[in-house]
C-alpha cells in the first residue's frame, strides 16, 4: 500500500518570464503543484548560482585561456575531478 499523496507539491523557481508564464501556471495547477518564486535577485537561494561561483573561483578567475578548447578542458576537469575533491573535503 502506498502512503497517502500530499494535497499538492511545491517548487520554487526564479523570476524569469518563462517561469511565470501562464502555460507554466496552468500546468502546475493541473498537476497540483504550488509555485513559489525566489526574490528578484537572490543568488544565495539558488543552488546553481553557488555552483557557478565555485566554478569561477576554481577555474576562471584571473585566467586567460589560449583557446576555447583549453576552456572546455578546464571545465571538464572541474566537473569530473575538482568538484568531487571539494565535495569530499566538505564531508571531513
Amino acid at each position: 500500500m502506498q502512503p497517502p499523496r500530499p494535497k499538492h507539491e511545491s517548487t520554487s523557481s526564479a523570476q524569469s518570464g518563462y517561469h511565470r508564464s501562464q502555460s507554466v501556471k496552468d500546468a502546475a495547477l493541473a498537476h497540483r503543484i504550488q509555485l513559489h518564486y525566489l526574490p528578484p535577485y537572490s543568488p544565495n537561494l539558488n543552488p546553481i548560482e553557488r555552483l557557478w561561483k565555485l566554478m569561477n573561483e576554481q577555474i576562471r578567475n584571473n585566467v586567460v585561456f589560449q583557446s576555447a578548447q583549453d576552456f572546455r578542458e578546464r571545465l571538464a576537469l572541474f566537473f569530473t575531478q575538482t568538484i568531487l575533491k571539494i565535495k569530499w573535503l566538505s564531508r571531513h
